[in-house]
């Protein structure tokens, strides 16, 4: 899957891509929403859902990983050390 075909699916396309095949690696805040971040094989995928309503209000999908950054600091590294 490249980043171009995901975002050339329908947004059910997308949901069931990402709940089939995506790994759950970080959650965080963001305004009156959650936006969770999925791994899906080379391609990150956030998904921005609506806290009230529960529905999925966008889907954003990256290859780099400068837009990692809001979810460093979540990632507990002291069993590493």
């Amino acid at each position: 899957m490249n980043l171009s075909d995901f975002i050339m699916l329908s947004a059910s396309g997308k949901k069931s891509l990402v709940m089939q095949l995506g790994i759950l690696i970080g959650k965080r805040g963001a305004g009156e929403g959650t936006v969770f971040l999925f791994q899906l094989e080379s391609l990150y995928v956030e998904i921005h859902c609506n806290e009230v309503t529960k529905a999925i209000e966008e889907y954003q999908a990256f290859t780099g990983t400068a837009a990692l950054a809001p979810y460093l600091d979540s990632i507990a590294i002291d069993d590493i050390l």
